[in-house]
């Protein structure tokens, strides 16, 4: 048996290293998807204060330069903010998303508010790479340059407002790429992109940037509101908390495996520690028995002891039986002095009543009875 005990304690140490093994490469995924679920839940609130989908490092950068350029929001919006993939071509977002590039985060800064704006941007640290884009709306050509039936032009629609002939103007004239299947349309086409998001410049210059997927919609930034992006933010934020639960429970039960084992070791350990005097049943039960014989012994050399012993029982009754009876006449005495307040209650309230004084003879009875 002590072998066994003593191998049992040696694998529970092999095995408390392998549940730490374990343990670590969980406790490090629940603390990076506790940090992603805190970066999302900080992401959607600042996104949901507002409509836009641009990045929030950059929103919370344009909202320090307005303000210290004195001048509201929206008056300096982002290119994503003003151009929208439209409904029936939305299965090609994620291509158009890739061929527009820095412009979607670009900042459109009218004329008139661009010394205030370049002056905040010079002063504020903005904890942000930022692009910004003098627009003189006054100086757009009237005529929008002529696009193909496949151009992406074609499928995104803008906001109206005092930028939208300059976003018509530009798109037509930079960003007039064929929306192509594959790339055997590429030879069709100066310009193109594929649904997989390779783009053709020029016929040289050829791109294709799968540092996220295509359909990625956290690296999406176009549209005109952000609900979509914000139902995909509480939807991955969903998905994290049923991760976190699981790995939470997983490390729970290693835990309690461990308190487990430990409960088992330390009685291992105990009865490994014990000395045999300290479990010898039969030892124990006769070192008992001879207590028990001596004190036999003692009592039959020592006859006196049973009549002190009688003596004390009777004592302790009679004085059981006193304490009785003092108790019963403490009541009797309660009860008669209670009467006797109630009586000497009444016949104050008759006087009161008869403006006499009682008889001299009831008088002297009452007062004879008082304890």
């Amino acid at each position: 048996m002590r072998g066994q005990l003593e191998d049992q304690l040696r694998q529970a140490s092999t095995t408390h290293e392998e549940r730490f093994g374990d343990r670590y490469p969980l406790a490090e995924r629940r603390g990076t998807a506790q940090k992603e679920r805190a970066d999302l839940i900080t992401d959607r609130e600042i996104i949901a204060r507002r409509r836009s989908n641009i990045d929030p490092g950059l929103l919370r950068a344009r909202e320090s330069i307005c303000s210290a350029a004195g001048v509201p929001d929206d008056t300096v919006p982002f290119a994503g903010e003003l151009i929208a993939v439209r409904d029936e071509h939305s299965e090609w977002t994620g291509p158009i998303e890739r061929v527009l590039g820095g412009l979607r985060r670009t900042l459109l800064v009218p004329e008139e508010v661009y010394p205030a704006v370049a002056a905040a941007v010079d002063a504020t640290h903005l904890g942000a790479r930022l692009v910004y884009r003098r627009v003189r709306i006054g100086a757009t050509p009237t005529t929008v340059p002529k696009t193909g039936a496949l151009s992406l032009v074609r499928r995104v629609e803008v906001s109206d407002g005092p930028l939208a002939p300059w976003i018509h103007h530009h798109l037509a004239d930079r960003y007039d790429y064929a929306c192509v299947d594959t790339a055997a349309g590429f030879a069709d086409h100066a310009r193109a992109v594929t649904r997989a998001g390779q783009v053709k410049h020029s016929t040289e210059r050829h791109e294709k940037d799968d540092r996220s997927r295509i359909d990625d919609r956290r690296r999406w930034v176009l549209g005109f509101d952000n609900e979509t992006k914000l139902e995909d933010i509480r939807r991955r934020i969903a998905d994290l908390d049923v991760t976190i639960a699981g790995v939470t429970s997983r490390l729970d039960a290693l835990d309690r495996e461990d308190q487990r084992i430990a409960r088992q070791n330390r009685a291992a350990q105990t009865i490994l520690d014990a000395q045999w005097a300290d479990v010898d049943v039969s030892a124990a039960q006769a070192a008992v028995d001879a207590v028990d014989g001596r004190l036999d012994s003692w009592r039959q050399d020592n006859p006196e002891h049973s009549a002190v012993s009688a003596d004390l029982e009777l004592a302790k009754k009679a004085e059981n039986e006193a304490d009785a009876a003092r108790r019963q006449a403490d009541t009797a005495l309660t009860v008669h002095r209670t009467a006797l307040t109630e009586l000497e209650a009444r016949i104050a309230q008759a006087e009161l009543d008869a403006g006499e004084t009682a008889p001299d003879a009831v008088a002297a009875r009452l007062t004879s009875s008082r304890p």
